[in-house]
């Protein structure tokens, strides 16, 4: 009877108790909770509390804790006294209190099976410094990731109060410079974001977090570095809290690249599109004189290998455009071979003779009189000559006069085309 009556005292000890008290099975599984733990965990019941785990109602910052202090101290000394977050499962809210922790063994083996916990709701005083170490705790989880950079700060005094590794690597500074309070945050924001990052704060003040946003910090050696970067007020606190800033530097030069790129592939088509038009004279050219040759076979024959040649010249050009990665490269593919001069300009000469034509002009053509070979590509270098003709007989007057010569010296190759028009002069050389 006296047992029954000890064990009957004992319970309503911890019934009555204003402390949060529990057992928890080893693996987690909760064996008790008495009424005041029930009510701040947000549990109707024991039955319903009986149905989680203990580590459901352990927030990420508990863990933390229980990974870094409780554990190692309970397999030491198999106790531990300190702060700790519970989560309340109806609100989801963390909620700080004071917590002490026993590790119960096995009689006979002396091996660990339960945790007895005793925990105590703070009060306000209290609360908020547990709230501020606990925060600091936070911080410290959240900066050795070291996945991104993250940063304690006081809002009044513009201070960064601590950072990581991360953060002081992508803006160049040290711990030495935490030390000797160097950054200030609204000094390290180049003016043109001066605007954006004040009403960030201003929302820090008002609501406590902030949407996440893009600005720059001027690092150390002056240089700037991008980021993105978001953050929240302590609860506690009035003026302190924490950010989280991640490097974009890689993806603003993606993203230049793509640009850049674009550009590039605009500035091609625009080219090929030009390119395309030289070679649909020369063709529509030799229709008409293959419609006005009757039964010349001669003439007939001529117009066809012309139109033939430029058809040949329209396929590169076109297989150029389907090329994506050329386009992206801002290149064109040279296909090298022994050529003759003279087919080079023979083409070029026919893709402009219609525009030279309809503008009345004179065309000149000097080439040296023995034949001159060049390691050059036949449809590019028609292409340069092509173009040089097409411009200046869209630049000289009506019935002006074109030059088109070629001259061999001591194995260099000079060819120079000129007209009487407004345009420049151009000379291309091979070797």
């Amino acid at each position: 009877m006296q047992g029954e009556q000890k064990r009957r005292q004992l319970v309503s000890l911890v019934e009555t108790s204003s402390d949060l008290i529990g057992l928890a099975a080893i693996d987690g599984r909760i064996l008790y909770f008495n009424d005041v733990c029930l009510q701040l965990l947000g549990l109707t019941s024991l039955e319903e509390a009986r149905q989680k785990s203990l580590f459901d109602l352990i927030p990420p910052e508990s863990l933390y804790i229980a990974q870094q202090q409780m554990l190692p101290a309970l397999q030491a000394k198999g106790r531990w006294e300190g702060d700790w977050y519970y989560c309340n499962c109806k609100t989801g809210q963390s909620v700080p209190v004071s917590k002490k922790v026993t590790l119960i063994k096995d009689a006979q083996m002396g091996l660990p099976i339960a945790f007895a916990t005793v925990s105590r709701d703070l009060p306000e005083r209290l609360r908020a410094e547990t709230e501020l170490r606990l925060s600091e705790s936070r911080f410290r989880r959240l900066a050795s990731a070291g996945i991104i950079g993250v940063i304690r700060w006081d809002l009044d005094r513009s201070l960064i109060l601590d950072a990581n590794d991360e953060f002081l690597r992508m803006t160049g500074y040290n711990r030495d410079d935490l030390a000797s309070e160097k950054l200030n945050f609204r000094a390290m924001t180049p003016l043109e974001w001066s605007a954006r990052n004040e009403m960030g704060i201003r929302e820090l003040r008002i609501k406590g977090t902030g949407e996440a946003y893009e600005k720059e910090y001027f690092r150390k050696d002056g240089s700037r570095v991008p980021v993105i970067i978001a953050g929240m007020r302590f609860e506690d606190a009035t003026s302190e809290g924490m950010s989280f800033a991640l490097d974009i530097t890689e993806q603003k030069l993606a993203k230049d690249a793509l640009k850049e790129t674009d550009r590039r592939k605009d500035h091609f088509i625009a080219l090929l599109a030009h390119e395309l038009r030289n070679p649909l004279a020369p063709i529509r050219n030799g229709l008409q004189v293959m419609q006005l040759a009757g039964g010349d076979v001669t003439i007939v024959e001529k117009a066809r290998s012309m139109m033939d040649r430029h058809l040949m010249h329209m396929v590169r050009l076109i297989d150029d455009l389907l090329d994506v990665s050329r386009i992206g490269l801002n290149k064109m593919e040279l296909r090298r071979s022994q050529i003759l001069l003279s087919d080079v300009v023979g083409i070029a000469v026919e893709a402009a003779r219609p525009l030279i034509a309809t503008a009345g002009h004179e065309l000149t053509v000097a080439l040296p009189n023995e034949p001159v070979y060049l390691n050059a590509d036949l449809t590019r270098l028609a292409q340069v000559f092509s173009n040089l003709l097409t411009n200046s007989a869209k630049y000289t007057e009506s019935g002006g006069r074109i030059w088109l010569s070629a001259e061999l010296q001591q194995g260099d190759l000079s060819v120079c085309i000129r007209d009487n028009g407004i345009g420049i002069p151009a000379t291309a050389n091979a070797h």
